[in-house]
This record gives C-alpha cells, structure tokens and sequence, in this order.
C-alpha cells in the first residue's frame, strides 16, 4: 500500500466520521455544522473514487474537502462553552487531516510538475 492509498484511507474515514454527524443528537455539533460536514464527507467519498481512478481532480477534491472539514471543527476550541469531547474530537480531526494532507500533496505536486513539465516541451 502506497502513500496516497493510506491517504485516502485516512480520507475515508474522516468523512464516515463527518457523515455520522448527523446522527448525533444534541446542541454539538449544531445541526447546521453537521450537515455542513456530512456534505463535505459525502464529496470526499465522491473525491476518493474519482482518484481511485486516477483523475488529479478526485486527489484535489479529496484535500479541499478534507481541509474546509478541519477548518469547520476549530470553533470547537474557540466556544467557552464547548464539551471536552467535542475540542478532543475537533483535535483528532485536524490532526489526522494533516496527517492525510502529508499523505496526500505529494502526489499532487509529482503531477503538477509533470504536467507543467509536458507544457514546456
């Protein structure tokens, strides 16, 4: 297994993640945010399979949804009134977004470079 391949295994787990959100009950996450991030999860899916089949795009829909999720759970540290669950969630969540991130961006900087590599010539 390759680097982008546990990359995206990563990827696919965070967005399950995002996707069950929405079975959650209670005031956290907000029903709005968990919709908001069961739409991202459902993109990523969607992205996943896309890069599965080789397509750069799947790759760059997989880290922009990846990340706009992690973006999405940083108002979990800045809310005083915040469970201690939902900040150690929000925290798993951006770290392991980074860490898919890292996985991830090479592969797309490889084909960038290739791709402007081919314009050149």
């Amino acid at each position: 297994m390759n680097r982008i391949s546990i990359g995206l295994v990563l990827a696919g787990i965070l967005a399950l993640a995002d996707i069950s959100l929405l079975a959650v009950g209670g005031d956290y996450p907000p029903r709005a945010v968990a919709a908001a991030a069961a739409a991202l999860g459902v993109a990523t899916l969607a992205g996943i399979v896309l890069a599965r089949r080789g397509t750069r795009a799947g790759t760059w829909l997989v880290a922009t949804c990846r990340t706009l999720s992690a973006l999405s759970a940083t108002p979990a540290f800045l809310i005083d009134d915040a469970p201690p669950a939902a900040r150690i969630a929000a925290g798993a969540i951006v770290v392991l977004t980074v860490g898919t991130l890292v996985l991830l961006l090479p592969s797309l900087r490889n084909e960038a470079g290739q791709a402007s590599d081919r314009l050149v010539d």
